[in-house]
This record gives structure tokens, sequence and C-alpha cells, in this order.
């Protein structure tokens, strides 16, 4: 930890000219195992012969079109917001809709600093929602361990999402030197742009930032119900419940 806060200071007066900047970009894709990998780390309770091959069909699918998927996220000093790509929804009928929500990057992800909020607009079993939680809500652990990404020294962190049925432990890389604590998904809060992350068998990693963005609109969401956190997952699991019913699944 010693080593990381030497080297943190030791680049903090590059910092300051990057601070300067008032907008930027950066743009992620999403690497995965192939699909057999990806279909014997995702079934781990048991179910019918016909939902094991239902599930593998639609990996397939994700796998073949993941190359294909861009997320970007735009940023300011304060305020950040993550889309997905707009121009890849209507080339080489891919499956966009099922690769997102394999790797839950489906919706738009909203930061703000000033206002200690986040905000992610989905669709969950057809119900719009407007999911709020705290901007700082995330717990990190920085490690001792450093690796370069398009020519940026990046630190690891890792932190737990708890999610409804799973809990999904989270490495990222992050560069001190482009001082914008934001990232892919939900996760924020590090002292650093996120430039990479290993996410639920996902590897997630920039492939372009732009910093020299004159201006730009960064557009909160408003769609949808607004909710907790703890109430999005309670309605989840309720959803997720009813479903399973109807196919003759049970969750273990």
């Amino acid at each position: 930890m010693k080593n990381i806060l030497l080297l943190t200071f030791s680049i903090f007066l590059s910092q300051l000219g990057i601070a300067q900047k008032q907008f930027g970009k950066v743009t992620y894709k999403i690497n995965s195992p192939d699909a057999k990998e990806l279909a014997d780390k995702s079934i781990k309770r048991e179910m019918s012969e016909a939902s094991k091959l239902y599930i593998e069909q639609r990996l397939r699918r994700v796998v073949t079109t993941l190359p294909y998927v861009e997320l970007e996220l735009f940023f300011s000093p304060y305020e950040a917001v993550l889309n997905v790509d707009n121009h890849m929804k209507n080339e080489n009928q891919l499956d966009i809709k099922s690769a997102l929500a394999r790797t839950a990057t489906n919706g738009t992800y909203y930061s703000n600093i000033k206002e200690d909020i986040f905000l992610h607009e989905t669709v969950s079993f057809s119900v719009p929602y407007l999911i709020k939680t705290p901007f700082n809500e995330l717990e990190w652990e920085i490690h001792d361990e450093t690796k370069e990404i398009l020519g940026y020294t990046c630190i690891k962190a890792t932190t737990t999402l708890e999610y409804p049925f799973n809990d999904f432990p989270t490495t990222v890389w992050f560069a001190p030197e482009l001082p914008f604590p934001f990232g892919p998904k939900e996760f924020r809060g590090l002292p650093g742009l996120i430039l990479a992350m290993e996410f639920n068998h996902f590897y997630f990693y920039a492939n372009a930032i732009d910093l020299d963005i004159k201006s730009m609109r960064i557009k909160k969401p408003s769609k949808g119900r607004e909710v907790s956190q703890t109430k999005y997952f309670e309605e989840l699991k309720e959803h997720d419940r009813a479903f399973l019913k109807s196919i003759g699944e049970k969750r273990e």
C-alpha cells in the first residue's frame, strides 16, 4: 500500500494538466470466455436438459455479439453517463439485447458527485426502473499491484457487488493520472478513471480515450419508477420467482 501511495503522489503534477480538461469520453469493449466455458461457469444449479440447452444457445449468441458491443462513458469532473453505442442496434442482426443483459450492462448509468447520487435507468421483466443509490456507496480495497493500460499506469482495486442471487467479486484497474472517479456499469468512487474490469467472467477494457472534447451535455436519466437498490432487488426476486414457476424450475 505504501508503494501505491508513493506512486499516486508521484503523478500528482501530471494530474494537474489533465484536471483542467472539462469533458472526456472512454470507449469500453468486452471480452468473454468461449460459449462452452461460459455455460459451464454460469449453470450452477440443477435444471432440465431442455433449459440447459436453451441457456447454452443464448450464450453462443452472446459470445458472437460481444465483439461488436461498445460502451461509451462520457464524463466531466463532476458527473458521467454510460451508454451503449447506438449505431450497433441495427447492424448485422446482432442480438445486442441478450448480450447487454448477460453482461449486466443494459440501461443507462449516471453519476453525479455534487448531488451524491448514482442512477441506473433500466427495464427488468418489462418494468421500467430508475434505481437510485449514493455515489460513494461501494467499498473498495486498493492493492499494491499495477499494470499499464493505453499508456497509463493503473492500480488494482477490488470490491464485491451483492446481487439478489449471487455475490460478484470484482477487480478493476484505475488510472490516477486520469482524476475522474468513474468507470463502466455501476463501478465508481476510485481516485482515477477505471480502464479495465473483471466482472462475472467478462473482461471490460478501455480501447479508446478522448480528452479533447470541447463541450458536452451529460443528460440525467429520468425514465422509470424511482426505487432504492433494496426495493429493486426485492421486486426482482418476485419477478424471478414468478418466471421460474411459469417454466417449472426452482432456483437453488
